[in-house]
């Protein structure tokens, strides 16, 4: 219904272009020398509408106009990094080259670090050690380069003026460096030096300190401090010292140096020569030339030139808050708000300055284009708080004052988009995007809502157009590699990473994401050759040793070691990295191979398949620390044509912080031939449109063309390599011995410390079952021949209810488990002040002690949304309850504990329950494992009450169906464990009473009152919360059995959470009822749809049908006819039961033109047994004869 009311809007030409040509005039008349700072905003204004203009050569081409005529030092270091930024996107690095060289960014320079952030540096009498006493360990001096000699983009640390120690140094977080090179001065005069840094800078020239800061930076930006001063002619030192805070390790710096003129001087990083005695001469220290002038000009001039320089707080200009806040209050305008809000993220905030610089602009607004401005960016305020329909009225307003304003219809395509109209959003997009064909803007949103679609080719295609102009998005290079990745582009990956790795040479990630690429694809040498390359510029680089040592790994070469402990003596707080030496040290490594199948087993598969399994084997071995290995070996063969097509890949996950994952074998036996398997990638398992995030990866195998006969063989390992078990003392492994073809054989085989006591359960399958010792290990072995593929059915029960297992685990009871989880989370539930304040006023005043319960979860669910973090144990243990009040997102067992923990507080005793939800299946109850359990909720003992938070437009009384009759595991706060079910609601009903009062045309006048309980209550909840008229909402509703109703007038009691739903309205339709020669027609699926297409579609069942709830539907209709009609003989009423099911209809006159049909069907058991199916099936079958005819009424 929206798309309809939806009008497309007329674009006039983009008033971004039009800005740009606007400031490229006033460029061309600007005198840069007698008005920089005007020049310097000109240029800011004009760099950030790059996001916006069509228009990028004329941008470009008046940047490089003002920087090519300026003379202004300072002003020409600052035009030149706008350029150079402007050509790092649109990919034109030959520019960039001449502009870094042209501005005297040094080039070469020798390292030394990391040194202790309060180190007394003396840089003359370092220069000769060899070695020094550094931060963690003693250090010595490393050369680094900016850029190449020979191909600039080759290698080094500094290609955009930027010099980064990060990845040189290490650590690099609250240490410090100290860089010294040497430059050269032709004649005696005057040299400038222009410093940028972020937290703390210190420089030398010779043996004379010339500059020391005493203030922090935002962050490094070119000439935030300048120094002149004269010198001799010849060879001078420049040493500089600068260290990084504990927030950002932004260990890195600019330093250009030139002389008076602005002519780069040579530069040699040479530690040979002695250091000068000769002193400089400081003509200036520290001031720049452009904060002056702006100081004297106004306060909006001064802050705007802070801003740039990346100095929010500077002891000597100001404050840049306070700075523009005094130019508002002198002078509004929009883009002084817009500059106030780049300051602050906080919401609120962001919406005062915009709501009263809104008013500011009156009604009708003043000035259009701002109002539409800021009605857009108070949209944006909103969109980030989730309420999508207010964002796209303040897009419809914006819109309304500045038709042209196609930003404002960017926001209310995002709005669209986010309410789960995409198609309509992607329409939108690409009518703005047909007549603004050049905008990045549109295009990044465009490329996004094709891969939010699914649109690949669509979305890769649109991914290209915005890396050719914006080329250091890593958002949409991820997103290109994602891409390519998918559809196994293994050539065009290896061009891209090469293109990143071209664009950021100095960049350790991206070297390593390339050679890891190279590695999964079996190209060893050449990803040691790229690592080495790397490690040649940054030999102290933990990142860069530590992958190396990894791929070394991999590729079986036998000084992986060497490099892994070089990383670990740079890192030596890093468990994960400890325990992977460890693991390659051990011989244990290989404890898989005794249980290693090299052929499949001499036995037929049970069943024809297209695909046969020939051995699903896994072996799994627990260290003494809790800590396990898992190898998994698994081989298919290809049947038939068909298996070609089903089987294209195989994937499986584990957790990269606390797991390390490593391909053994993958490969293709084709007769006497073996072929490897290279394609393979990694991908995160996340559901974000479900608000479900998980610190899993998938890795991914992607098999290559298949024939008939292939043998495919995938052996992979995974291990732990986090400190300790994330779990404690528990160990518990569920596996099931089935698979979706038939397999010749499934082995189990459990390694175990033989001083652990486990505990197991066999169920649905006799294995072969071993137990040996070995040494100080016991191990479980079990072997099952012949094993059926699983099968599935519609509305079946949960399919793990009938899959062969094995159940392991060291908990000895539930009892056992009860305590350990209680004493998991105890911790977790403990409420601050603040948080207790919240309950305070809930219950202020309430003594019902049921009301209490109801104040409380009513606030737990409408205040925290369903956000899932699933990280390491957080799978299992809920985060601290005053930060899910803080924050208002949660889990299902964060909601859980915020609700108990405030019951708690306000005196009503509840528990945690741990949940296996109906829909995974029943299961045997031993041994007690947290592997069985998937939910938490919480349970209210008083009142015996089950209550689940994710569950955000259910009442009390409203359980969600896939909580009711689920295993639970009630745990309280001492630790007391019980298990048993939830108890099956009874409530669920829907109930409609219909009066038609039909015209001789066909129109009826129809007025109903519908009433919801129970389970199906919550949906309608749900559906009445969107924010449109409540008749649009019952028309929505009603639509599927009253075609063409218009609801006139509509009532609604229960807004409530935990109140019942009644509805009444009035309305009317011209297509309910048909006319024909004889009269009227009133089909009779005005009562229900069909049953049996729902729930009985097949003639035989195998597994029982899952119902749900125990439920009742009644429709009452009373029909009044137009004088002159009667009633044709009426459908054969319906009385009947069975077991399962029970139908009421009945079809009564009561009256001359009038009647009543009575109809009633009631789900009396929530499973149906195979035995009972087709007795409901055939009572169904009738039910569907009855509705599928319609009362005929004829004319007298």
């Amino acid at each position: 219904m929206l798309i309809c009311c939806l009008a497309t809007t007329g674009y006039a030409a983009n008033y971004a272009d039009e800005r740009v040509a606007e400031l490229a005039e006033r460029a061309r008349s600007a005198a840069p020398q007698a008005d920089p700072l005007r020049t310097l905003l000109l240029a800011e204004e004009l760099y950030f509408m790059g996001h916006e203009t069509g228009d990028q050569d004329k941008l470009a081409e008046t940047l490089v106009h003002l920087y090519e005529h300026t003379e202004h030092q300072e002003l020409r270091a600052e035009m030149g990094y706008f350029l150079t930024q402007q050509y790092r996107q649109t990919r034109q690095p030959e520019k960039i080259e001449k502009l870094i060289k042209e501005l005297g960014y040094v080039n070469e320079w020798q390292l030394l670090g990391p040194l202790a952030t309060s180190a007394d540096i003396t840089p003359h009498e370092l220069i000769d050690d060899a070695e020094t006493k550094g931060l963690e360990r003693s250090v010595s001096w490393i050369e680094g380069r900016a850029y190449g000699d020979d191909d600039y983009w080759h290698e080094g640390l500094g290609h955009y003026g930027y010099f980064s120690t990060n990845q040189a140094v290490y650590p690099n977080q609250l240490a410090g460096v100290l860089a010294t090179t040497w430059f050269y001065l032709p004649k005696k005069g005057h040299v400038r030096l222009g410093l940028g840094w972020q937290t703390k800078a210190r420089a030398w020239v010779n043996r004379t300190q010339v500059f020391d800061s005493t203030y922090e930076n935002d962050t490094a930006s070119p000439d935030q401090a300048v120094v002149t001063m004269k010198l001799r002619r010849g060879w001078h030192r420049l040493s500089l010292f600068v260290a990084s805070g504990s927030e950002e390790p932004n260990l890195g710096f600019f330093v250009r140096l030139t002389d008076v003129d602005g002519h780069p001087l040579e530069c040699q990083a040479d530690r040979g020569k002695s250091t000068p005695r000769r002193k400089p001469k400081i003509q200036s220290n520290g001031e720049t030339a452009l904060a002056d002038l702006a100081k004297t000009v106004s306060p909006y001039a001064l802050a705007s030139v802070l801003m740039i320089k990346e100095q929010s707080r500077h002891p000597q200009y100001g404050n840049l808050r306070e700075l523009f806040g005094r130019a508002y209050a002198e002078a509004p305008s929009r883009i002084l708000v817009e500059k106030l809000l780049s300051l602050t993220e906080e919401p609120n905030e962001r919406w005062k300055y915009l709501s009263d610089f809104l008013a500011s602009l009156g009604e009708p607004a003043s000035d259009p284009y701002a109002a539409a401005w800021t009605l857009t960016q108070l949209g944006q305020v909103a969109i980030g708080q989730d309420r999508y329909w207010e964002a796209r009225q303040y897009a419809q307003k914006a819109l309304k004052v500045f038709p042209d304003y196609w930003p404002a219809t960017v926001l209310e395509n995002n709005a669209l988009s986010a309410l789960g109209l995409e198609g309509l959003a992607l329409r939108r997009t690409l009518e703005l995007l047909e007549k603004y064909p050049d905008v990045p803007w549109l295009m990044m949103d465009l490329a996004d809502l094709y891969n939010e679609m699914s649109f690949l080719s669509e979305s890769e295609a649109m991914v290209d157009r915005v890396l050719a102009i914006r080329f250091g998005s890593r958002k949409f290079s991820n997103a290109k590699i994602r891409l390519l990745k998918q559809r196994g582009d293994l050539e065009g990956l290896e061009r891209f990473y090469h293109d990143v790795l071209r664009d950021g040479p100095y960049s350790v990630t991206a070297a390593i994401t390339f050679a890891d690429f190279l590695t999964g694809n079996r190209r060893y040498e050449e990803a040691y050759q790229l690592l080495d390359h790397y490690l040649d510029q940054v030999p102290q680089n933990p990142d860069l040793l530590q992958a190396m040592g990894e791929m070394k790994l991999r590729g079986g070469a036998p000084d992986a070691l060497t490099y892994l402990e070089q990383a670990l003596a740079l890192r030596p707080q890093n468990p994960g990295l400890e325990n992977l030496i460890r693991l390659s040290k051990d011989e244990a490594q290989a404890f898989y191979k005794p249980y290693l199948l090299q052929e499949p087993p001499d036995v037929d598969p049970l069943e024809v398949s297209s695909v046969v399994i020939n051995f699903d084997n896994k072996v799994r071995k627990v260290a003494p620390s809790g800590q396990s290995s898992l190898y998994h070996q698994l081989e298919w063969e290809i049947v038939s044509e068909r298996g070609i097509q089903e089987l294209t890949g195989y994937s499986f996950s584990y957790a990269p912080l606390r797991e390390k994952a490593e391909i053994v074998k993958a490969e293709i036996i084709r007769g006497d031939q073996t072929i490897l398997i290279t394609k393979t990638g990694r991908s995160r398992i996340s559901d974000p449109q479900y608000r479900m995030y998980y610190d899993l990866v998938a890795y991914q195998i992607r098999f290559p063309s298949l024939q008939v006969g292939d043998r495919v063989r995938v052996e992979y390992r995974v291990d732990d390599i986090h400190s300790t078990n994330i779990f404690g003392d528990y160990f518990g492994d569920l596996q099931y011995f089935s698979n979706g073809y038939p397999s010749k054989r499934i082995a189990y085989t459990l390694i175990l410390p033989k001083d652990r006591k486990i505990y197991t359960h066999v169920e649905k399958m006799q294995p072969e079952h071993e137990v040996l010792e070995l040494g100080n290990n016991r191990v479980y072995r079990w072997i099952q021949d012949q094993v059926s593929p699983y099968e599935t059915e519609s509305r079946m029960p949960g399919l793990q209810a009938y899959l062969p297992y094995i159940g392991v685990s060291t908990f000895a009871d539930w009892q056992d488990m009860a305590k350990w989880y209680a004493e998991l989370i105890k911790n977790q539930l403990e409420l601050n002040h603040e948080s207790k304040e919240i309950v305070a006023d809930l219950v202020e005043g309430v003594t019902d002690r049921l009301e209490i319960v109801k104040r409380i979860h009513e606030y737990v669910v409408s205040n925290t949304r369903y956000v899932a973090l699933e990280f390491g144990i957080h799978g299992y243990k809920p985060y601290g309850v005053n930060q899910v009040c803080s924050r208002q997102f949660g889990d299902c067992k964060d909601k859980a504990s915020l609700m108990i923990a405030m019951m708690r507080e306000a005196g009503i005793e509840a528990n945690v329950v741990i949940v296996r939800t109906s829909d995974k299946g029943d299961i045997h109850p031993s041994p007690a494992m947290l592997s069985y359990f998937n939910h938490a909720i919480a349970h209210v003992p008083e009142f015996n009450l089950f209550l689940d938070g994710t569950a955000e437009f259910s009442g009390i009384d409203e359980l969600p169906e896939m909580d009711q009759d689920a295993l639970v595991l009630i745990v309280d706060r001492e630790g007391n464990g019980e298990l048993t079910r939830i108890p099956r609601q009874d409530n669920t009903r829907t109930d409609y009473h219909l009066v038609l009062n039909v015209a001789p045309d066909g129109q009826a006048q129809i007025e109903g009152e519908l009433r919801y309980s129970g389970v199906v209550t919550p949906d309608v909840r749900q559906y009445l919360s969107i924010e449109t008229k409540l008749n649009q909402n019952l028309q929505n509703i009603l639509t599927g059995i009253m075609p063409g109703l218009d609801v006139i007038n509509a009532e609604r009691e229960g807004t409530r959470l935990n109140d019942p739903i009644k509805l009444r309205f009035t309305g009317q339709s011209d297509q309910l009822l048909a006319t024909d020669g004889q009269g009227l027609k009133l089909p009779l699926n005005i009562l229900n749809s069909g049953l049996v297409q729902r729930y009985a579609p097949n003639a035989n069942r195998k597994f029982p049908l899952e119902i749900g709830s125990r439920k009742t539907r009644q429709v009452q209709v009373d029909i009044e006819l137009p004088q002159g009609y009667e009633m044709a003989d009426a459908p054969e009423s319906l009385s009947e039961e069975n077991d399962d099911f029970k139908v009421h209809i009945q079809f009564d006159r009561t009256g001359t033109n009038q009647m009543r049909i009575d109809y009633e069907i009631t789900f009396k058991n929530p499973r149906v047994p195979p035995s009972n199916y087709a007795e409901l099936r055939e009572l169904m079958k009738k039910h569907d004869r009855i509705l599928d005819q319609a009362i005929q009424f004829i004319a007298r």
